[in-house]
This record gives structure tokens, sequence and C-alpha cells, in this order.
């Protein structure tokens, strides 16, 4: 994701039968930043983490739902694990790098020239 320029993290988390669409809901809706066009997005790292019950149908889900959600992006990376600590619940990481801002703006050199809070945790319970 080298020179993705300005980035936005999201997490998010679910438990119960929906725990998929709530926690790439909560993943995907970052509001500290002002994104003006998440679907333009160049780059998009994802970790999806579950307990034992995680079932690699709903990681491929999760991965589908995320990268719908960003049609145009040119890279996606990610990954999957188990932890124990999660049973029942499913929690999703997505760095959205090359997004739009109108509250920040990149340098030609790809250093963003101010600073703000960029990173969103919602955990539903």
């Amino acid at each position: 994701m080298e020179q993705g320029g300005i980035c936005a993290i999201g997490i998010g988390e679910g438990d119960g039968e929906d725990r998929i669409t709530r926690a790439v809901s909560w993943a995907m809706e970052v509001p500290l930043l002002d994104i003006s066009d998440i679907s333009e997005t160049y780059g998009l790292l994802i970790h999806i983490a579950g307990g034992e019950d995680m079932t690699l149908e709903e990681v491929a889900v999760a991965g589908e739902r995320i990268v719908d959600k960003v049609p145009n992006t040119k890279r996606v990376i990610w990954g999957a694990k188990v932890d124990s600590s999660l049973t029942g619940r499913v929690r999703i990481m997505a760095v959205l790098t090359g997004i739009k801002s109108t509250s920040l703006k990149a340098s030609d050199n790809g250093i963003t020239n101010h600073y703000l809070p960029i990173l969103t945790v919602n955990y539903a319970k």
C-alpha cells in the first residue's frame, strides 16, 4: 500500500445471527473523516477475526461485502484468524488507502498536510 495517500481505518464488531452484516457496516462507516467517496479507494487491507465458531463462509461473505463497497479498488489484501476470546462474535478491521477527503489533502509527495483523527472504532453490542 506504499504511496497510498490518505488512509482511513474502520473497525467493527458484531454478534448474533447477522454478526457479519453488523461488523461490516460498522467497519465501513468512518464518521471521523469527511470521506467524499469510498468507492474510489485505491487499496484495501481487510482483517477478519472471530471465535472458533466462525466459518470460512462467513469470512468469504465479509470480504465480498467489503469489496462490494469499494468496487474500484486496485489492490486488496486480506486475512482471517481464529481468536478464542471472540466466541460468538466477529471483529473486522478495514484499512482503506487512497481515499478522497474534503478535510484532508495529500501533498505531491504523498504526505498528508494536516493531522486529524483517522481511527474509528465501533463495537456493536
